[in-house]
């Protein structure tokens, strides 16, 4: 995994930020990164701009299911700045929200899940054992096992949501079930 490098003050034009597409002019802060036998990939120093874990591997699969994760967060992070504005019915909605992303989530876990399965058969068919197909049928296994939780954290939002729309749920309430959302995600990494 590539180290991110912070640039106080260009020294000349950097070209453009990957991400937002800002110009990186001299005397500017910048940030990159590089993979071995690639460019380096620069970025502006906005928040919104930032290297994510998606960001930080050159395995598609592992791209695509820490990207899937960060859209959740995003999702939810979303919900947490109208908690306080918003009613039972209307916080409902931005459960809802985040219920597709899970879905989204799901969806993704089960395509990765199935490549790195395909990938690990055909490696097997063509040598009789290899650390490198257990090791994707290992991460295969762990997909659908976050699947299948994904499969408890919808069930128990569903509740949550049917909860708020009848207006019966407080803030605080509101609050500890994004928590114990995003907790329940932030335990799945791929080992």
């Amino acid at each position: 995994m590539p180290r991110i490098t912070k640039v106080r003050k260009a020294r000349q034009n950097q070209g453009f930020c990957s991400s937002c597409g800002t110009e990186l002019k001299k005397g500017m802060p910048y940030r990159w990164i590089k993979f071995r036998y690639q460019a380096k990939r620069k970025r502006c120093m906005a928040d919104d701009c930032r290297f994510r874990q998606s960001d930080m591997t050159t395995s598609d699969k592992l791209s695509r299911f820490y990207a899937a994760n960060e859209n959740i967060e995003d999702v939810i992070a979303n919900s947490r700045k109208f908690l306080e504005d918003s009613t039972g019915e209307e916080f409902a909605g931005y459960l809802n929200d985040i219920k597709e992303a899970l879905e989204e989530a799901q969806g993704e876990y089960e395509e990765v899940a199935t490549e790195y399965t395909e990938g690990a058969e055909n490696i097997l068919d063509h040598f009789s054992e290899s650390e490198v197909a257990d090791e994707m049928i290992s991460k295969a296994d762990q997909m659908e096992e976050f699947r299948g939780q994904m499969d408890n954290i919808i069930d128990n939002l569903n509740d949550v949501i049917s909860v708020c729309e009848e207006g019966e749920q407080s803030h605080h309430d509101m609050e500890s079930a994004l928590d114990e959302i995003e907790s329940e995600i932030a335990g799945f990494d791929l080992y």
